[in-house]
């Protein structure tokens, strides 16, 4: 049996660690941006760009679209856009833990309140409710 303030020192210790977790992925992820997001892609492929840019140069006078297709035919490219989704998608899947531990801290607090509100020690209340 642990007691209401056990459990929270417990859900606050796992929330700072998904942070620790969710704070990379929210830097290229998050804030509602795909600008940012787009900026990163950018700049991981800009050598596989480049080296298409000669190689279609070097043909006859490249199009903007026709770079596109090439890069976006490119192996690299596929790779780094595959690892930007599994990235995107582990974010999505740590804001919704953060989410699941907020609603039992403050389920948590509740308890805790409830429990001091009628002068009952939060260190006797079980998990239940019931007294110790």
């Amino acid at each position: 049996m642990h007691t209401i303030t056990e459990r929270l020192e417990v859900l606050i210790s796992e929330r700072a660690a998904l942070i620790e977790r969710y704070a990379p992925l929210w830097a290229a992820h998050g804030g509602g941006s795909q600008s940012w997001e787009q900026k990163l892609l950018d700049i991981k492929t800009a050598s596989v760009k480049a080296e298409h840019r000669e190689q279609l140069a070097s043909q006859k006078s490249a199009t903007e679209t026709e770079l596109k297709e090439a890069l976006h035919a490119d192996p690299r490219y596929q790779a780094e856009v595959r690892r930007a989704a599994e990235a995107r998608t582990e974010w999505a899947r740590i804001q919704q833990e953060m989410k699941t531990l907020d609603l039992r801290i403050q389920l948590e607090m509740a308890k805790l309140r409830f429990a001091l509100g009628n002068d009952e020690s939060p260190t006797t209340l079980d998990p239940d409710g019931e007294d110790a």
